[in-house]
């Protein structure tokens, strides 16, 4: 098992622009133009038992199996007034965190629930685990509504969130290439990973087969995953190794 079975939303509380604190403390940010960027640490050090530091600590109490993707956003911001913020979310931002939210949801198998997809906003009123005066998101990210209660704003989210999961796997209209095993089957594979799996990975990218994930394997997956709309983390999971597969 991958051992990751929820998704906390946040905003970092910074500009736009993710910085060395942001990539420390998420899985995936979503920086104000729409772009992706991966964090420090891979989602798996946050899968099971967390054994040290090197994992990314984003919700009090709940890191483990929990996958923080947060918005670069509201540095300056004031909980009374957070439409006023000059690091307001940008609506390309907003679009884009559900999307990223729903690929997430389709790897991982997350079901779109109140407990497995929240704001950090929700997290103490639902999952009853106390936090430190954490407002992302009482507010709405597209400006529609002044309301501030986190959890009427969360379903609109998870809405949004399901609407996109049906539009990703509609665009899967092809079945698998027969030379590749089946995407179920496929582990995450990661730089350091050997054998058959890295080696069918690089024959569907037309690398030379050596059964070595590399830098240079790395390199070629992060192409792919830009060229396939993914989050360029250079880890194949279930969505790159459907991707590959089309």
């Amino acid at each position: 098992m991958h051992g990751i079975f929820r998704i906390i939303a946040h905003h970092t509380g910074g500009a736009h622009i993710a910085n060395a604190t942001d990539l420390a403390a998420y899985h995936d940010l979503i920086q104000g133009d729409g772009s992706v960027v991966a964090g420090k640490f891979p989602i798996s050090a946050n899968a099971g038992k967390i054994i040290g530091n090197n994992y990314a600590k984003h919700t009090a109490q709940l890191n483990s199996g929990s996958l923080g993707v947060s918005l670069c956003a509201m540095k300056g911001g004031l909980w009374s007034d957070p439409f006023s913020c000059p690091y307001f979310p940008t609506l390309t931002q907003a679009d884009a965190l559900v999307d990223q939210a729903a690929r997430r949801c389709i790897e991982y198998g997350i079901d779109v629930t109140r407990e497995e997809v929240l704001s950090h906003g929700e997290v103490q009123i639902t999952l009853k685990v106390k936090q430190k005066q954490k407002w992302d998101f009482d507010y709405c990210i597209w400006r529609i509504t002044k309301s501030r209660d986190p959890i009427y704003l969360g379903d609109a989210f998870r809405e949004r969130v399901k609407d996109a999961i049906m539009r990703l796997r509609s665009s899967i209209i092809t079945p698998p290439k027969p030379s590749l095993i089946r995407t179920t089957q496929m582990p995450l594979t990661r730089r350091g990973a050997t054998g058959m799996h890295v080696r069918a990975l690089q024959s569907a990218l037309g690398l030379k087969v050596d059964g070595v994930f590399g830098p240079k394997t790395e390199d070629a997956v992060r192409a792919f995953q830009r060229k396939s709309q993914l989050v360029p983390d250079g880890i194949v999971g279930r969505m790159t190794w459907t991707a590959l597969q089309l």
